[in-house]
């Protein structure tokens, strides 16, 4: 499976964890780890002094998706039924 860009993910490859953004990919599908997303971090994990750049790649095995709820307000849903 392979994230469009800009989608959101959870990332946990053993050494860091955190979410992020799929901006691309480095390595398109390998067989048992799946493709190699280059994810920009949005957690605040990167960059640090051991890592000093803001993007990563992780294969897609250590990928979630973020699943953004959609809560309507009250106001929202009194419009919708209008």
């Amino acid at each position: 499976m392979t994230y469009p860009n800009g989608t959101k993910v959870k990332y946990d490859n053993g050494v860091i964890k955190g979410e992020g953004v799929v901006v691309g990919y480095s390595v398109i599908d390998q067989i048992a780890i799946g493709a190699t997303a280059i994810v920009e971090d949005t957690s605040g994990n990167i960059p640090n002094s051991v890592y000093p750049f803001t993007h990563f790649a992780c294969a897609e095995i250590h990928l979630k998706p973020v699943l953004e709820a959609k809560f309507k307000t009250q106001e929202q849903e009194h419009a919708a039924c209008q």
